[in-house]
């Protein structure tokens, strides 16, 4: 069956076109659809005041809204369960992705997240490490690109386009997209979320909304497939998103904030990692999001969704299917809408034909 692991909006509003135009559909279908539609939307809204996610795709694969979809990983269930020290397992990961024998496409904003990734991945197979990176991820940690990134082989992209370079097909693409999401971070200044329970609010955002965070490194991509199996977040693998289930479920772990008065305090395990290395970066790096600013269309969206700016986004792709097809945005199909619809959206319609 047909399933998708990742779309955006307008990828729902030209399927919501096709639907009313193709003369296929009847009224109740339509209406079902724009039911669900509202559904989706408020669900999505549900998972906290930063994660207005695009899209609700469900890693237990449960649930279904507009389209079907597949998880990319699965969550493991909500049960505690005994596992090695976190800096085990930062280094176990590095050895497993080191062991799939291709070149590690790492992502590096100059943060806390991805530089302890970059750290256990030095550590443990340097010369498999190809890191990119952009001038403002530079400019956040430049003692860290010295010390630890210029001497690999390595990336810089001044070309406003980093979410168009990621490939799949190549190499093993992983970031630290992830780990926000599992440390409950609600962003600058919100360390807590009104009438929501902790433990519920984890639950609901690492079910839900874990899909933006992997594949929003292809919304420029000029690939028209893509081997999915060797997108690898660095912190998206069972055993240390287990280790946040531990900590959320035994009340170490609740809300992350990353104001700079909190911070610090704040994404502990990851510090203490980074700390084996360079001490003062681990105990004193604060939060910033620079490297969105080496991406236009990025800053776009970041401008529109905070109400700063009313210009839209183009990317050039709007969704991608289990089996890595790129579905590119519909204005390439004006010509013979109908049939590209049939092609583009029919297939992953869930409940609707």
């Amino acid at each position: 069956m047909d399933k998708l692991l990742y779309y955006i909006p307008p990828y729902v509003n030209a399927a919501e076109k096709f639907l009313k135009q193709s003369g296929i559909f009847s009224k109740e279908e339509i209406e079902k659809w724009e039911q669900k539609k509202a559904e989706h939307e408020t669900f999505k809204r549900t998972f906290g005041p930063r994660n207005n996610q695009p899209q609700a795709i469900d890693r237990e694969e449960k649930v279904n809204y507009l389209f079907d979809t597949k998880a990319h990983t699965k969550i493991p269930k909500m049960e505690y369960k005994e596992l090695k020290s976190f800096n085990e397992l930062m280094i176990e990961r590095a050895t497993e992705l080191k062991n799939l024998n291709k070149t590690i496409q790492l992502f590096w904003s100059g943060g806390v997240d991805s530089t302890a990734a970059l750290f256990a991945l030095r550590e443990v197979c340097p010369n498999h490490v190809m890191v990119q990176t952009s001038p403002d991820a530079i400019n956040e940690s430049p003692e860290m690109f010295k010390k630890y990134v210029k001497d690999l082989d390595h990336n810089i992209h001044m070309d406003n386009n980093l979410l168009g370079v990621a490939d799949p097909n190549k190499y093993i693409v992983t970031t630290a997209c992830c780990a926000d999401q599992m440390y409950n971070t609600n962003g600058h200044g919100r360390l807590t979320v009104e009438n929501t329970d902790p433990k519920q609010h984890w639950y609901e955002r690492n079910r839900f909304g874990r899909s933006h965070r992997t594949f929003r490194w292809f919304l420029n991509t000029e690939l028209e497939e893509i081997n999915v199996d060797n997108i690898k977040p660095f912190y998206d693998c069972s055993y240390i998103e287990q280790h946040f289930i531990n900590m959320i479920l035994d009340g170490r772990l609740t809300f992350t904030d990353k104001s700079d008065e909190h911070y610090k305090e704040h994404k502990k395990d990851i510090r203490k990692f980074l700390m084996k290395y360079e001490y003062d970066f681990g105990m004193n790096k604060l939060g910033r999001q620079d490297i969105r600013h080496s991406d236009k269309e990025l800053m776009k969206a970041v401008n529109f969704n905070s109400g700063k700016s009313k210009e839209v986004p183009q990317w050039k792709n709007m969704a991608i299917t289990a089996e890595g097809k790129v579905i590119r945005r519909e204005k390439e199909s004006k010509n013979n809408y109908i049939e590209y619809g049939f092609k583009t959206f029919l297939p992953y319609l869930a409940n609707f034909k």
